[in-house]
Order: C-alpha cells, then sequence, then structure tokens
C-alpha cells in the first residue's frame, strides 16, 4: 500500500528534497535491538553521535536499493562523531541481514535487528524506508520517509555540518528558548511501502524539530541569540 501524504510549507535553504523538518527537538525513544553477534543494544549506545537512524527490511524492495547508499555515506562521514545505523525489522534475524550485505558488498554498516518489529511503533514509523536524524542527545531533528541517495553530494553537505556542530559541542540545551516559525511539513514519496507488522500505513504524527538551530547548523554557522 502507498501512503500518500501532500508536502506542506517550504524546506529549510539547503535541506535536501523530502527531508521533513519541524520546531523542536523531540526525544527518540531507547528503541532496543540487538547486533550480528545477538547481544542486546539500544540506541541509547551511541548518545554523543549524531546518527541517522534507518528502518529497513530486506524484503523491502525500495530499502534493498538504497542500502549501498547509506554503506557509502558511513564510509564518508561514519566516525567518532556520525553513524549510520541501519535497524533491520527482518522476523528471521541477522543470519538473514548478513546474507544481503554479503550479497550487495556492505563493507561499513553493522549489522542491527529488531525482530520483534517494536522498533516500529516507537519510532511512528508507518512505512519502510523510515530514515530519522537524530543528534548527539538523542532528539530527533527530522526524518525522510521513503528512500533517497544518502551519499549524494546535496545530502552530504546538508549532513556534515551538522556533524561537525554537534562534535563541537554545540547543542542547544533542553531549556533554551529559540525562534521558529511554526511550519510543519511532511513528505512525500511514491514508493514508501507499510511494514505487515503494522498494518495499513496510517498517519504518523508530526514530529518537531529546532528549525533555526539546524539552519544554522546546515549553513556552517552559528544558532541565533533566543
Amino acid at each position: 500500500m502507498f501512503m500518500l501524504r501532500a508536502p506542506v510549507g517550504p524546506a529549510l535553504e539547503g535541506t535536501p528534497k523530502g527531508f521533513a523538518l519541524s520546531d523542536v527537538p523531540t526525544p527518540v525513544p531507547d528503541v532496543r535491538f540487538t547486533d550480528g553477534e545477538g547481544r542486546p543494544r539500544a540506541l541509547a549506545d551511541f548518545r554523543g553521535k549524531v546518527v541517522l537512524l534507518n528502518v529497513w527490511a530486506t524484503w523491502c524492495l525500495p530499502c534493498r536499493t538504497e542500502m549501498p547508499t547509506l554503506d557509502r555515506l558511513q564510509a564518508a562521514l561514519g566516525g567518532g562523531g556520525f553513524e549510520v545505523v541501519a535497524l533491520s525489522v527482518d522476523r528471521q534475524g541477522s543470519e538473514t541481514v548478513k546474507a544481503f550485505y554479503s550479497e550487495i558488498g556492505v563493507r561499513n554498516l553493522a549489522v542491527r535487528v529488531d525482530a520483534s518489529g517494536q522498533a516500529l511503533s516507537g519510532l511512528a514509523a508507518v512505512g519502510l524506508p523510515t530514515t530519522i536524524l537524530i543528534d548527539a542527545e538523542g532528539r530527533e531533528l527530522g526524518r525522510l520517509m521513503g528512500p533517497t541517495e544518502w551519499d549524494a553530494k546535496d545530502m552530504v553537505a546538508f549532513l556534515k555540518p551538522i556533524v561537525e556542530r554537534e562534535a563541537g559541542g554545540m547543542a542547544v540545551p533542553e531549556k533554551r528558548k529559540v525562534r521558529h516559525d511554526r511550519l510543519f511539513f511532511r513528505t512525500l514519496h511514491p514508493f514508501l511501502v507499510a511494514h505487515p507488522a503494522i498494518g495499513s500505513a496510517g498517519d504518523r504524527h508530526d514530529d518537531h524539530v529546532d528549525r533555526p538551530r539546524l539552519g544554522a547548523l546546515a549553513r556552517g554557522g552559528r544558532p541565533g541569540p533566543p
């Protein structure tokens, strides 16, 4: 089933097409999963890094198509300040993911699996793939629903300054008042697919991101005064 949603409002300058941002950073649930060796892991393990969380499955054709671009993005930006966390919701577990990675030549992404599918509801991911940008404090800055080319020049140019500024300790305190414009917008992508664990694609909630702060980070500058 396709999810159709008309975009609302203009994108921030420099924001890649389809990336949905809003006003206030929203804490992301501490989703739990296992690594390739079956050890328990959680999103909290990545606190202090900017995380690009991609929720996907091997049976999802758009997910399979974009996975090499996520692998290349991790190779380009991955390190102490940034990580692509590709979280599979395959019910068959890590061996299925390992086989797929081997098949397409993924070398830079670690195996992470939530076979229970609970991450879908926790993250309000109504379809696959869903990709969420999370700051170093564990808060959602925005999301993109559907596949894209994650190693494209405009995407790397958008993400790199954010990673650099977050790594430099420029995260905005929770209680700081910021200027914002109240414009929310959503995405439209014809390839978004519903996951069987959640049935038909429904409406997701609007997530909130500090737009002035993110815009300043993306442009390589400092956020404005409160």
